[in-house]
């Protein structure tokens, strides 16, 4: 199942995440969310493909949780504060930038 790109970017854009089934290929489902860093940019995207079949949704959560985590330890905004999470301790990750990397998927 084909679908056009807009409609895509614009559905992965309102529920946070990317959940494409047939896009690649129509016995696959594709999910992937956004990683972000400190200053809120999307730096990378944890994505799995799995089998288009029953029960293929409930890689969601494991992707999702994945990526919230690596967002935190990039020191993050937290959802609906605007501010990021207080850096320090071992989870704290050395920052580069990552300007020029914008897939416009998220």
């Amino acid at each position: 199942m084909k679908t056009d790109d807009g409609q895509v970017r614009t559905e992965n854009r309102r529920q946070g995440y990317a959940y494409v089934p047939g896009y690649v290929h129509l016995d696959a489902l594709g999910v992937a969310e956004a990683v972000r860093d400190a200053r809120g940019e999307v730096v990378a995207a944890p994505a799995v493909i799995v089998p288009n079949e029953a029960g293929a949704s409930s890689v969601v959560p494991v992707v999702r949780t994945a990526a919230s985590g690596v967002s935190r330890a990039l020191g993050a905004p937290a959802t609906g504060t605007g501010r990021p999470r207080e850096p320090g301790g071992p989870r704290t990750a050395a920052r580069r930038p990552y300007e020029g990397h914008d897939t416009g998927y998220w």
